[in-house]
């Protein structure tokens, strides 16, 4: 087509066409821009793994991330470090220590151990407890990048410290770690089912950002894109922050929660109102963490990835009251996609006076070979802030915890309490007395896959990996069901039955009487409700 013709075509459109065509080749051209153009060569294993930009822009670390994990029973510990061992010799790329002189990853081939510590009594329980917090807590030039530590109490019950360089791995990751670390033990997944995070994945990505990061056009969409409210060298930690937190039973879920909705979008609809009202004279109320916004080729990586979204002030009052969490992620996806290596540096390189909120789920099959029960779960140290406030959503099968943690130099505890409060008035409100009919189960399960994929239009034909579902994705499934449904499906029907229509089917043909489902007309291309 010449340039005349295409002029030509260009010309007979509407205002309203020509700015859908023009968005169209906008979107093209930057996902051409964030496609790798090469790749580097591997790592040796005695070098060190190039600092990403968004580590080379956070302050110097203080202390470890700490994520303490309560076990109702005692595991058999040798195997729990077995376990671990090899999981760290499977990732290459998180199986590193710090260089004493310049605080660098290196790689180390020293085995990972599990220290196993019996308690006397409930009182040297507790002493042990806060002797390995703090030492493991402590940032030591030369260390192992991942430690961990098993407490065995007198009632029969084990806590696991997991610690990691606050650069190696972010939240999200290191609750994925330990995820893959006790589903390892219970014999939910193998080694083959798992995505490495070597030495060369890490590189590539190193390689990837700088790419992005330099690319002409990317940044000058940034430009476009910046959030003009973004703050500018804000105050960093210089103490320990403070910790408080708020736990959430099945009692209270049960009672509050709306019937048909999903937990996650009740619980980020009342941190929204929460944040949106007090932070009100702020631009930016608050950030939410958001790994979908990783590159695909990275999306099953283990790392560092500061990725958030701002969540602002709306245009108008109508948006602010009408827009669902679900639709305000969309939207926020939808417009930072292409520049998250931006957005991300920046956070890193200047902090923010907006809390930063965080959303994890952890849940263990208890059909497993060797099921653990976990019965609390804590994020006892951030390991690195960059923001007064961040405040740490952790959603399992019966109950969430909040963790809140806090520079006590910049806001009081009792801001934090009444913050707290908030937060438990808005899911307290009582159930919306809506006459509607209950959800069908195709709807309940639309509502689940709109959550866990974070798009709008979903038709119920469509494939669940057609739509962006991966691997990962299909184990939060299982318990996204698990959690609202009742229903414990095992994985191999989700990756079979691909779309809502043939899994409704099959619910509905397993466990219809149950849950109380009717059968529907199936078509004649559908299948039959067995596998």
């Amino acid at each position: 087509m010449t340039s005349l013709n295409a002029q030509s075509l260009v010309g007979d459109l509407s205002p309203e066409q020509r700015q859908a065509l023009f968005d169209k080749l906008r979107q093209r051209k930057l996902a051409q821009a964030r496609t790798p153009v090469d790749v580097p060569a591997p790592v040796p294993h005695s070098h060190t793994l190039p600092w990403l930009p968004t580590q080379q822009a956070c302050p110097r670390p203080q202390a470890n991330r700490v994520l303490e994990i309560t076990l109702a029973q005692t595991p058999d510990l040798g195997r729990l470090a077995d376990s671990l061992r090899q999981l760290l010799q499977f990732h290459t790329g998180l199986n590193l220590q710090t260089d004493a002189e310049s605080g660098a990853f290196l790689p180390t081939r020293h085995n990972v151990g599990l220290p196993i510590v019996q308690a006397r009594d409930e009182a040297d329980f507790q002493q042990c407890r806060t002797h390995w917090l703090g030492t493991l807590g402590k940032l030591t030039p030369g260390a192992a990048c991942i430690q961990a530590v098993a407490l065995v109490s007198t009632h029969s019950t084990t806590t696991l410290l997991l610690a990691s360089h606050p650069l190696l791995l972010d939240h999200y990751s290191l609750l994925g770690l330990a995820h893959q670390w006790l589903a390892l033990y219970s014999g939910i997944l193998t080694l083959d089912g798992l995505n490495a995070t070597g030495l060369e994945e890490q590189n590539r990505f190193a390689h990837w950002t700088s790419q992005v990061l330099e690319h002409k056009f990317l940044n000058q969409e940034w430009v476009r894109l910046k959030p003009r409210s973004m703050a500018t060298n804000v105050p960093r930690q210089s103490v320990t922050p403070a910790h408080a937190t708020l736990e959430l039973g099945g009692a209270f879920l049960e009672a509050h929660l709306p019937a048909g909705e999903s937990r996650k979008g009740w619980l980020l609809d009342a941190v929204h109102r929460c944040l949106s009202q007090t932070l009100a004279h702020q631009d930016i109320h608050y950030w939410l963490e958001a790994p979908q916004l990783r590159a695909d080729a990275f999306e099953a990586q283990l790392g560092f990835f500061p990725y958030y979204l701002p969540v602002t002030r709306p245009l108008n009052e109508q948006d602010a009251e009408s827009l669902s969490a679900q639709t305000r992620l969309q939207r926020l996806q939808t417009r930072y996609v292409p520049v998250s290596e931006q957005l991300c540096l920046e956070l890193c390189r200047n902090g923010t006076t907006a809390p930063l909120v965080h959303y994890h789920w952890f849940d263990l099959d208890e059909q497993a070979p060797n099921p653990l029960q976990v019965s609390d779960l804590q994020l006892q140290h951030p390991g690195l802030m960059l923001a007064p406030v961040e405040i740490h959503l952790i959603e399992r099968l019966n109950s969430v915890t909040l963790n809140v943690h806090y520079q006590p130099e910049l806001i009081s505890a009792d801001q934090v309490q009444y913050l707290l409060r908030a937060l438990h008035q808005q899911l307290q409100q009582a159930r919306d007395a809506s006459t509607d009919a209950p959800p069908t189960l195709q709807q309940r399960l639309r509502r689940i896959w709109q959550d866990l994929l974070q798009k709008s239009d979903i038709d119920d034909e469509q494939s669940f990996f057609e739509l962006g579902g991966h691997s990962l994705q299909v184990t939060e499934l299982k318990f996204r069901i698990k959690q609202q449904l009742k229903l414990d499906i095992p994985i191999s029907v989700l990756y079979e039955l691909t779309t809502i229509n043939k899994l409704a089917h099959f619910i509905v043909a397993t466990h219809g009487s149950a849950l109380g489902f009717a059968a529907t007309a199936a078509s004649d291309d559908d299948e039959e409700g067995t596998l």
